[in-house]
């Protein structure tokens, strides 16, 4: 609610309140936490936000998996993001599909990670 009537800072001091409490109980609310950080622009504080999410939900949300290999490469962190983007893969297998973009995202993200080394 607070999120569609543009009153993000509130929103944002909810769901801390919210993950600090219950986070383990609403793993849900770190995505969304996440997504307010990514949102202002505070990419570290989202990482880790979306870190939490994927730790604390079960079964694996491939959703967050992948707007975590997204933050990170905001981040510069293509090593990071071609993980997280792999893992995101792994669950969508398991699952029975393979997104037609995949291969080419793989390949893309490997070639920025081996010239970050």
């Amino acid at each position: 609610m607070l999120l569609s009537l543009g009153r993000h800072d509130e929103a944002l001091s909810n769901l801390l309140e919210v993950t600090k409490r219950d986070g383990a109980r609403y793993p849900i609310s770190y995505y969304h936490l996440a997504r307010l950080y990514e949102m202002k622009g505070e990419l570290k504080f989202a990482e880790a936000a979306f870190q939490n999410a994927i730790s604390t939900y079960t079964p694996a949300n491939p959703q967050f998996l992948l707007d975590l290999s997204r933050v990170r490469e905001k981040l510069g962190d293509f090593k990071g993001s071609l993980e997280a983007m792999e893992s995101y893969l792994k669950v969508m297998q398991e699952k029975g599909q393979k997104p037609s973009w995949s291969d080419e995202r793989i390949a893309e993200l490997r070639s920025k990670a081996t010239k970050q080394n």
